[in-house]
């Protein structure tokens, strides 16, 4: 069969070349040198907006790359801020020790640094978590965090040149905010009941804390994607149940489907889908958090509730991420794949894939850098072991995502 974009995209000079780019990036951020990563993260930042405005369709390949850059060097950032606040934090103790002793008083304020230590939260999701560190009650609670959030985004990576860094938070007000709000309770309550959620440990904490949507302005997001080097439509803030969505969105469709997987993000975080492992005979094995599956799952199922009821969104996010979940999930049962993204237990995918294609083959699978290579990687192995999957191109998702042929 042909492969359509996926074998021009992969052997591409491009491709091969933001590869190596993106290799000598993970290594700065995993040396932790701060002038290094600000180095690296200004290079990648103009690399990947370039790429997006020259070659979409190479970025579509490297999506996940650029989304999961920012999220390290946001990781690394929260880890160097905690770093400073538990060294305050022992300031403080000696000064309170001192004030204890001396009979004199000590400041309330003083005892602030412990806000914001939950941020750090969202590399440490084995197992999933019974409830957010943060919970917000309403739309109001979760604008105010908004512009908390907002504000710390600015003071991360000031750039007085961008006009959005001077705009004041401002909250979108008028129809798409209240469509938005009945868009994302709909979801909540039908779409991600206990029947989609069949997890009952999952479908538990959801319904405890559902998440709280807020339809947040072009500037919001323009300031978020400078932070974090790779464009942002809506997202899931972890240790909260706190999702927003973009206002730039117009068509009800394209809002249901964003909506929908900042949600599934949410309910696969609080059951521990951030963090993935398998059992096998000799022990457990722990993948940890693999973003391009983690994507690829997430908009499949939201694709899939979306246009089940009718909609059809204008494209796939993480289209290559997405025809390699969908193929993953074509050869296994749609429980199996749907349990594990929602759990982080990829037991029986591991069991499953390693049997059709042999053993190793969803470890393998599991060490590709992005989509693209696992979906090569994936493709070519059927083929080896003779197994026909051209029948897979019928599914809705897999066309709509059009990167096989």
């Amino acid at each position: 069969m042909a492969y359509g974009k996926l074998a021009s995209i992969v052997n591409s000079k491009g491709y091969l070349e933001a590869r190596e780019k993106i290799r000598k990036w993970k290594d700065s951020l995993e040396r932790e040198d701060p002038a290094g990563i600000l180095r690296a993260d200004e290079e990648r930042s103009r690399y990947f907006s370039d790429m997006r405005a020259k070659d979409p369709e190479l970025f579509e390949a490297f999506r996940v790359d650029a989304k999961a850059l920012g999220e390290r060097r946001s990781y690394l950032h929260e880890r160097m801020r905690l770093i400073e606040i538990l060294g305050h934090a022992r300031d403080c103790m000696d000064r309170l020790r001192q004030s204890l002793l001396q009979g004199t008083g000590f400041p309330l304020a003083e005892i602030s640094f412990m806000k914001g230590l939950r941020d750090a939260a969202f590399f440490e999701s084995a197992r999933g978590h019974e409830a957010p560190a943060l919970i917000l009650r309403d739309a109001q609670e979760a604008r105010e965090h908004s512009k908390m959030k907002l504000e710390e985004a600015k003071m991360r990576v000031p750039q007085p040149a961008n006009p959005a860094y001077s705009a004041p938070y401002q909250a979108v007000d008028g129809k798409i905010q209240a469509d938005n709000e009945g868009i994302s309770r709909e979801i909540t309550g039908s779409w991600l009941g206990p029947s989609f959620l069949d997890d009952q440990i999952v479908s538990a904490r959801f319904s405890r804390t559902p998440p709280i949507l807020t339809t947040e302005s072009a500037s919001f997001f323009q300031v978020h994607e400078a932070f974090y080097g790779y464009p942002v439509y809506g997202f899931f803030f972890p240790g909260t149940n706190h999702i927003v969505a973009s206002s730039q969105f117009q068509k009800e469709a394209d809002r249901r489907v964003l909506i929908a997987h900042e949600q599934l993000h949410y309910a696969s975080w609080l059951g521990g889908g951030f963090s993935m492992f398998a059992m096998s005979p000799s022990g457990e094995t722990v993948f940890g958090y693999v973003s391009w599956l983690h994507e690829g799952l997430t908009e499949l199922h939201a694709e899939e509730l979306t246009r089940d009821r009718g909609f059809r969104p204008g494209y796939v996010a993480y289209p290559y991420e997405t025809t390699v979940a969908a193929y993953m999930r074509r050869l296994m049962s749609d429980e199996t794949m749907k349990r594990a993204y929602l759990t982080g237990d990829f037991t029986q995918p591991m069991h499953a894939l390693d049997q059709l294609l042999g053993e190793g083959s969803f470890r393998g699978l599991l060490a590709a850098e992005r989509g693209a290579d696992a979906l090569g990687i994936l493709v070519g192995k059927l083929d080896a072991a003779g197994i026909k999957h051209s029948k897979f191109l019928k599914d809705h998702v897999i066309k709509a995502a059009g990167v096989l042929k």
